[in-house]
C-alpha cells in the first residue's frame, strides 16, 4: 500500500498532512526528504520520511476517470472515507468523533464557549471535583489543532500530574505530547533547545519557572497554553514566579486555558490575578480597576458545582446525570492493646520534643502517628527502619549525612499525589539528634517488641473494615484506598483469608503503565471485587464502571485529596444509583482529631455553600492544623501561636461564602438545548455510531474481517488481515457508541489507528489507477440521467486553513441540477439505498466527464454560507468587545485556497422509484 501512497501523494503540488497540519509538495522526494511548504505559505520545512512516512496522509487527488465502475460498495465506502476524513469547516464539533471521550452534555460547554471565539480562546475552566476538567480542556486543545488554529502547545502542570496529562492526551485524544523530563533532555540533539524541539510539550510548572528555563519557555511562540492547578499561579499564593510565568505566557500565546477546582481563596486579589492571566494586555475588558468586570468575564469562566449541574438538567426535565453520595465516618474504639500503643506513642512524641518545641521532632512524631493509625505493619516497619538507622550511628555518627526531608508528602501536598510512597522511608530516619540516639533507641526498641507479634495480625480496623466488606458493601466492588505501601502489603495479604470467594487485587506506585492497566482490568471484569489502591490513583482515572463504593483505610489529611479519590467513582456516568463512602479512623488518634477539626468542617463547609475554600488543601494550612491539635494535646507549649490556623469555623464558613458569591457559580453561557442540538448535528447521519460501526465492518471486511451486529456493538465473527493498535478475538464486541460502559467492549472513534489505516488503505485503492472507485453508476427515482460531482475546497484565514466538502450537479443536457436533489441524491448513495443498473454506460461517464464543472460556483455557496454565520458571531461578540478588537475582525478574513479539487463522480440513471 505504501508504494501506491507515495507515487500519488509525493508529487510536486499534493497536499499532504503531516505534524497537524497541511503541506504542499514542493518536488519529488528522494529516499529520505520530502521538501513541503504550509498552505499559507508561511513556512517550508522538510519531512524527514524514513521516520515519518506513516504519519504522512496525502489529501490531494487526480481527477477522476470516465472507467465504468465494478463494484458500487467501492464508491459507497470510498464517498464515506471522504466524508469522514474531511475536517468539515461547518461542523459543531471536530473533536468529539475524533477521540474516545464520553459527550456529556455539560462538559461541553467550554467547548462551545471556546468556538465562540476560536481566534483567541481565554477561558477559566474551574468546574468542580469530579466533572472532568481534563477531558472539557483536552477537548477545546483537539478542536484547535483540528481547526488549525493552534499547532504548538504547552500544558503546565505540577510535576506528579505530568504523566497523567500525557497518558489522558493520547488515552482519549490520540494526541501524543512530549513530557519534559531527564529522558527527554538525554534524546535531544547536541546543542538543541528543548523547548524549541518539541510543538506539543508537558512541563512541570516549577521547572518552567526556574531561572535556567524560564527565558527559554518564554521565547518560544506557543499557540496555545494550558495551566493546570491554576491557582498556584494566583499573585497572592506567595508563589510570584510561577504567576510571573504564567503571566509571561498569557502575553505571547493567543490561547490560553486555566484549569483548577478552586481558583478562589476566598481572598479576592486571588481571584482578580487569574481573571488577569486571562487578559493581560486589558483588551477584553475582564477586570476594571481592582475588581472583576463580571459582565465580561462571565462569557471567560465556566465554574459549575456538582449541584449546578444538576439544576442545569433539572431546569430542562432531565434525569440526574449523577449518583447520589451516601457518606459516613465510621470511628474504630481501639482495643486495650491498640489504646496503650498510641498512649507509648505520645509519650514517645513528649520525649523526642522535650523542652525544644522548635526542633522538628514533631513532624517525625507526626509521621509515627499516622503510621500507627494506618496499620500495626506500617508502624512496624518504620519503627525497623528507625532503629536500624539509629544503631549505625550510634556506632559512627559520621554517617549522619542526610538532609532534613521535604515536608510536603506528610501532609499531603496537593502537588505530591504518589510521592509519600517514596518520602516515608526518608521520615523514617530523619530528624537524628546525637544526645538522644541512645534514649530513643532504648523506647523504639522496647516498642518493636510490642508490636512484633501482632504486626501482621488482624487489628481492630481491619476487623471493622471485614465487616462492612462482608455485610452494608458486600455484593458490590469497592474500592479501599491507604497512603501507605505497607498498609497495602498488609490488606493484600490479610483480605483475601477473610473474604472468601471475592478477588482482591492491590494496585501501587511500583506498578508500571502496563501492569496497572491490567490490574484495573481484571478488576473491571471481576463481579465482585475489592481493589486496595495507595493514591497512585487518587487522579486522572475514572473508575465509575469499576465500582460503586470507596472506603478510605485511613484519613488523608488534605480535604481535596478526600474529594479526589471519592471522585474516581462518584462522577458523571457512575451506573448505581448510590456511590457510598465510608471514613474510618480510630477514636483517640490523631486521625480522629484531624476529622473533627479539618475534615468534617470541610465537609460542612461544603455542604453549605458547594464549595471549600482552596487553602484548606494549602500545605501550610494542614500543618498550622496540625500544630494546633499538637498544642492542644500538650505537645506544644501554649505560647507557641498557630495564628492563621486557630481561626473558627465561622471564618472558613465566611470565606467560603464569599468565593460562592465572588465566583461564576451556576451561570452558563449556554443551556442544555443548545448543547443537545449541537450534539445531534455532530451525530447525525453519516456520523451516528451506529452509522460508523456500519462504514468500519464493511471497510475492514475487504481485508478479512467479519462481524455481527448487535445493536450499537459489532461482535468478531472472523478475525482478518492486522490493523493498527486492532486485535480483538473472536467473540469479543467494538463500538463506535461513547455512551456504552468501556468495560464491555473495546471503544473507537474516527482518530483511532485502525480505522485510520483502513481509510488510508480505501483512499489509496481508489487514487491509484487499479480500482475505479471513483466513479459510481446508480439507480435513482430521476426523470433524466443526473451527474453528481464530489468537490472539496480549503479556505485559508489569519490562523487557520479550512475546508469542506460540498456537491455540483448538472443533467445530462448540461443544465445545473437542483442543489436539493443533488444533497438527497448524495443522502441516499452514502445510506447504501441505491444500486447498480445493469448494462453499460460508458457514454454517460465520458459525457458527465465533459461536462465537468470546475466547483468555484459550489465552492462561492460555502464561503458565503460560512461567512454568513461568522459574521452572526462577530455581531455578537463586537457588541461585547467592541468593534476594532483584532481577533473579532479575524474570523471573518477568509479567502479560497487552491483551486476546487474534484475527488469523484457519481451518475444517477433513472429505473428506480
Amino acid at each position: 500500500m505504501q508504494d501506491n501512497l507515495a507515487v500519488i501523494a509525493y508529487k510536486p503540488g499534493a497536499v499532504v498532512r503531516a505534524r497537524g497540519r497541511l503541506w504542499r509538495v514542493l518536488e519529488e522526494a528522494d529516499d529520505f526528504f520530502l521538501r513541503v511548504e504550509s498552505l499559507d505559505g508561511a513556512s517550508r520545512t522538510l519531512l524527514y520520511l524514513p521516520r515519518e512516512r506513516d504519519a504522512i496522509r496525502h489529501e490531494s487527488s487526480p481527477e477522476p476517470r470516465p472507467v465504468l465502475p465494478r463494484d458500487p460498495e467501492q464508491h459507497r465506502l470510498y464517498l464515506e472515507v471522504e466524508h469522514l476524513r474531511t475536517l468539515q469547516a461547518d461542523a459543531p464539533f471536530l473533536s468529539l468523533q475524533r477521540s474516545r471521550v464520553v459527550p456529556h452534555s455539560y462538559q461541553l460547554v467550554p467547548l462551545l464557549m471556546a468556538l465562540e471565539s476560536p481566534a483567541r480562546v481565554r477561558l477559566l475552566i474551574a468546574d468542580d471535583v469530579g466533572l472532568g476538567k481534563t477531558i472539557e480542556a483536552g477537548l477545546i486543545v483537539k478542536e484547535l489543532l483540528l481547526r488549525g488554529f493552534a499547532r504548538r502547545v504547552l500544558v503546565l502542570t505540577p510535576a506528579h500530574l505530568k504523566e497523567d496529562w500525557a497518558e489522558a492526551f493520547s488515552r482519549f485524544f490520540h494526541l501524543h505530547f512530549s513530557v519534559f523530563s531527564p529522558q527527554l533532555l538525554r534524546q535531544l540533539p547536541p546543542g538543541k533547545n528543548p523547548w524549541q524541539q518539541h510543538e506539543r510539550l508537558i512541563a512541570s510548572i516549577d521547572l518552567a519557572k526556574r531561572a535556567e528555563h524560564r527565558d527559554q519557555v518564554l521565547a518560544q511562540p506557543w499557540d496555545l497554553v494550558v495551566v493546570d492547578e491554576a491557582h498556584l499561579a494566583s499573585r497572592v499564593q506567595g508563589r510570584n514566579e510561577r504567576h510571573r510565568l504564567v503571566r509571561g505566557l498569557a502575553e505571547r500565546a493567543e490561547h490560553l486555558l486555566l484549569v483548577t477546582a478552586t481558583p478562589h481563596s476566598g481572598h479576592p486579589e486571588s481571584f482578580v490575578s487569574l481573571i488577569q492571566h486571562l487578559d493581560p494586555d486589558g483588551q477584553l475588558g475582564l477586570v476594571t480597576g481592582d475588581a472583576v468586570n463580571r459582565s465580561r468575564a462571565r462569557r471567560h469562566v465556566v465554574q459549575r458545582t456538582r449541584n449546578d449541574v444538576l439544576k442545569w438538567y433539572d431546569a430542562e426535565g432531565k434525569r440526574s446525570p449523577f449518583p447520589e453520595r451516601d457518606t459516613r465516618p465510621v470511628p474504630v474504639e481501639p482495643s486495650k492493646n491498640e489504646a496503650s500503643l498510641f498512649a507509648l506513642l505520645s509519650e514517645y512524641a513528649r520525649l523526642l520534643m522535650g523542652q525544644n518545641s522548635s526542633t522538628p521532632a514533631q513532624w517525625l512524631a507526626m509521621h509515627f502517628m499516622r503510621r500507627a493509625s494506618s496499620s500495626p505493619l506500617a508502624l512496624y516497619q518504620s519503627l525497623t527502619n528507625r532503629i536500624e538507622r539509629l544503631s549505625a550511628l550510634s556506632q559512627e555518627p559520621a554517617l549522619d549525612e542526610a538532609a532534613e526531608p521535604d515536608l510536603g508528602p506528610l501532609v499531603d501536598r496537593p502537588d505530591e499525589r504518589g510521592g509519600e510512597e517514596s518520602a516515608d522511608r526518608a521520615y523514617d530516619v530523619a530528624w537524628v539528634e546525637q544526645v538522644r540516639i541512645k534514649t530513643e533507641l532504648g523506647y523504639l526498641t522496647g516498642l518493636q517488641e510490642a508490636l512484633k507479634a501482632r504486626a501482621r495480625r488482624p487489628d481492630s480496623k481491619f476487623k471493622r473494615l471485614v465487616e462492612m466488606l462482608s455485610g452494608e458493601l458486600a455484593g458490590k466492588k469497592a474500592i479501599v484506598f491507604t497512603r501507605y505501601r505497607d498498609t497495602l502489603e498488609y490488606l493484600g495479604n490479610l483480605l483475601p483469608k477473610r473474604l472468601e470467594g471475592v478477588p482482591v487485587f492491590t494496585l501501587h506506585g511500583g506498578h508500571t503503565e502496563a501492569e496497572r492497566d491490567d490490574i484495573l482490568d481484571r478488576f473491571a471484569r471481576a463481579e465482585r471485587a475489592v481493589l486496595v489502591a495507595t493514591d497512585v490513583i487518587s487522579e486522572g482515572l475514572n473508575l465509575q464502571y469499576h465500582a460503586s463504593q470507596v472506603v478510605h483505610y485511613e484519613l488523608p489529611w488534605n480535604p481535596n485529596r478526600l474529594e479526589q479519590r471519592n471522585g474516581r467513582v462518584d462522577r458523571f456516568g457512575q451506573p448505581e444509583p448510590v456511590v457510598r463512602v465510608r471514613m474510618l479512623f480510630y477514636e483517640r488518634s490523631l486521625d480522629a482529631l484531624i476529622f473533627r477539626r479539618l475534615i468534617d468542617k470541610a465537609l460542612r463547609i461544603k455542604e453549605e455553600f458547594g464549595v471549600v475554600p482552596n487553602y484548606f488543601g494549602d500545605e501550610e494550612y494542614v500543618k498550622g492544623v496540625v500544630e494546633s491539635i499538637f498544642q492542644e494535646e500538650g505537645f506544644l507549649p501554649r505560647s507557641q501561636q498557630v495564628g492563621l490556623f486557630e481561626q473558627d469555623e465561622a471564618t472558613d464558613a465566611e470565606l467560603a461564602r464569599r468565593a460562592r458569591q465572588e465566583g461564576f457559580y451556576g451561570h452558563s453561557e449556554f443551556q442544555l438545548p443548545d448543547v443537545e442540538q449541537a450534539l445531534s448535528q455532530t451525530y447525525g447521519n453519516l456520523t451516528a455510531p451506529e452509522r460508523l460501526g456500519s462504514f468500519f465492518a464493511r471497510a475492514a471486511a475487504q481485508w478479512g474481517w467479519g462481524f455481527r451486529p448487535e445493536g450499537a456493538k459489532l461482535t468478531v465473527i472472523r478475525r482478518g488481515k492486522p490493523l493498527a493498535g486492532f486485535d480483538p478475538q473472536v467473540g469479543q464486541a467494538v463500538s463506535f457508541d461513547p455512551w456504552l460502559p468501556e468495560s464491555d467492549l473495546l471503544k473507537l472513534d474516527l482518530a483511532h489507528p485502525a480505522v485510520e489505516e483502513l481509510m488510508e488503505r480505501l483512499r489509496a485503492r481508489a487514487w491509484s489507477d487499479r480500482a475505479p472507485a471513483r466513479t459510481g453508476l446508480v439507480l435513482a427515482d430521476v426523470d433524466e440521467p443526473v451527474f453528481l460531482y464530489l468537490f472539496r475546497a480549503r479556505f485559508r484565514g489569519p490562523h487557520e486553513v479550512a475546508e469542506t466538502l460540498y456537491p455540483e450537479a448538472r443533467t445530462s443536457s448540461g443544465a445545473e441540477a437542483d442543489p436539493e436533489l443533488a444533497e438527497r441524491l448524495l443522502t441516499a448513495l452514502l445510506a447504501g439505498e441505491l444500486e447498480q443498473p445493469a448494462g453499460g454506460h460508458e457514454a454517460l461517464l465520458r459525457q458527465a466527464v465533459r461536462l465537468a464543472p470546475g466547483g468555484k460556483a459550489g465552492r462561492q455557496r460555502v464561503l458565503d454560507r460560512l461567512l454568513s454565520e461568522r459574521r452572526r458571531l462577530t455581531d455578537k461578540l463586537r457588541r461585547v468587545y467592541g468593534p476594532e478588537v483584532a481577533f473579532v475582525q479575524e474570523l471573518t478574513r477568509l479567502e479560497p485556497l487552491g483551486e476546487p479539487e474534484w475527488l469523484a463522480l457519481t451518475v444517477f440513471v433513472g429505473g428506480k422509484s
